[in-house]
């Protein structure tokens, strides 16, 4: 019997290219055979677009699909229900203020939003992408149902689904991960895993930033205010995650340092092999820095 598909509930700009990465990695060279059968490994990673891919993966016999390990998407809670076996989540949740400002940024480094967007501008329209909600954008993905993301207008996320959302992070997600505690996010997904060794190199990070620290006080209390229900799911799932630390690792600090020393080494191995993906994706779409993009 396989185990179950890992699921990565992927909330943009939370550390989840990083993650997905790595996770990959593992996954392939951990048999190394797997790297044969890549694309069903990864669940059809090539095919972006969450239900065209759900679709296909449903499309194929049973015993093809046996070989699913991972499934990464930006879709909300619920995929589960769409896939063909048992899943177990993992999902990272952010600051959500500092996450605001990185979508922001993000999306204007990309060319997903107009470089002369203000960021009040930003603040005041819904997102053409739906992946990119900004409004307490954390609630609407663990709220979500069958894989859709909340959509409910700027301002309309309830009290009701922040319920909700709390309820699946404390008894459906089988891994919590925090992205200003990425490595100790690691050593509990490694120990829930069983993966003795599974490193990262940093990816997909926005470098030029702004900060809260950096706003007018009215522009920061507005992003504030925009997003006090997703401010009380992060501070609910820090309690949580540091019971499941403690509770996994009591030695965590030891085990951390370890890490990082041991990941210190590989990235600096690795990190020029990742930064030349961005140069190899835009030549095969023929230099083109920011082409349309389809998202799932």
């Amino acid at each position: 019997m396989p185990d179950p598909i890992l699921v990565h509930l992927h909330i943009p700009k939370n550390a989840g290219t990083s993650l997905s990465r790595m996770v990959k990695m593992r996954l392939l060279t951990h048999p190394p055979s797997n790297a044969l059968y890549a694309r069903d490994v990864l669940g059809h990673d090539a095919v972006r677009d969450w239900r065209r891919r759900v679709a296909a993966i449903n499309a194929r016999p049973a015993r093809a699909n046996a070989r699913i390990a991972f499934f990464e998407a930006h879709c909300g809670f619920g995929v589960h229900e769409t896939l063909p076996r048992e899943c177990r989540y993992i999902t990272f949740l952010r600051e959500p203020c500092d996450r605001v400002l990185s979508v922001y940024d993000h999306t204007r480094a990309t060319g997903e939003l107009d470089a002369d967007i203000t960021l009040e501008e930003f603040l005041s329209r819904e997102p053409r992408d739906r992946v990119w909600w900004v409004d307490n954008a954390q609630v609407r993905y663990l709220a979500a149902e069958r894989g859709e993301i909340i959509d409910a207008p700027l301002g309309a996320v309830s009290r009701d689904m922040l319920e909700l959302a709390k309820h699946r992070l404390e008894h459906d997600i089988a891994i919590l991960g925090l992205t200003e505690r990425f490595d100790e996010s690691l050593i509990l997904l490694r120990r829930a895993l069983g993966w003795r060794r599974s490193y990262y190199v940093r990816s997909n990070v926005t470098r030029k930033r702004q900060r809260m620290s950096d706003l007018a006080p009215q522009l920061a209390e507005r992003i504030r205010a925009m997003n006090t229900l997703d401010t009380e799911l992060h501070e609910f799932a820090r309690t949580l995650f540091d019971r499941r630390l403690h509770d996994a690792c009591p030695d965590s600090d030891a085990e951390i340092a370890r890490f990082a020393r041991a990941n210190a080494r590989y990235a600096k191995t690795l990190a020029p092999v990742f930064g030349l993906l961005p140069a190899i994706r835009r030549a095969r779409r023929g230099g083109k820095r920011n082409p349309p993009k389809q998202r799932g």
